[in-house]
């Protein structure tokens, strides 16, 4: 697992959880810890799930002084990744990536209610792929992002590789 985490605040309202701006106005606090980023030399690839709110491990806490009702949920999904066996697979450019996610060939893991028509995609890299069941690979994708929330990602291994 990496140092860093992910720590987001909500208000409890009655059966759901609501984003809250400021630990002063939470009733509970998420923390979530991702995959470290697989190294290649002198490049570094991050481990991106399905949904990129769910880590590999998260607890969700709340203020209550009772022991029994700190902890209101906790998961577990890391499973073991052999980072010793590699292989090489040719990946698509990030231009044949981007033609993949207009033509609809695109995993679209975010998009905020209310978004404009247009998306104005401001980051494009590479990442490995985890899935929260077990598999021996981790899958190289092409990460499309924007400033209002939307994620897509695009697998990455050339065609000729995959039957496409």
């Amino acid at each position: 697992l990496t140092d860093e985490q992910n720590i987001a605040f909500f208000k409890i309202d009655v059966d759901r959880l609501i984003p809250a701006t400021s630990l002063a106005e939470a009733d509970a606090i998420a923390v979530t810890f991702q995959r470290k980023n697989v190294t290649q030399g002198k490049s570094s690839y991050p481990v991106l799930p399905p949904d990129p709110k769910q880590g590999l491990i998260s607890i969700l806490f709340s203020g209550n002084s009772e022991q029994t009702k700190k902890i209101l949920e906790a998961k577990y999904y890391f499973l073991p990744v052999d980072f010793e066996n590699w292989a090489t697979y040719p990946v698509i450019s990030f231009k044949d990536a981007f033609e993949r996610l207009k033509d609809g060939r695109a995993f679209i893991v975010q998009i905020r209610p209310n978004s404009p028509k247009q998306i104005a995609i401001r980051k494009i890299y590479y990442a490995y792929f985890e899935l929260q069941k077990y598999q021996n690979f981790l899958q190289p994708i092409v990460v499309f992002s924007d400033e209002n929330g939307f994620l897509a990602y695009v697998a990455a291994i050339s065609p000729t590789w995959t039957g496409e």
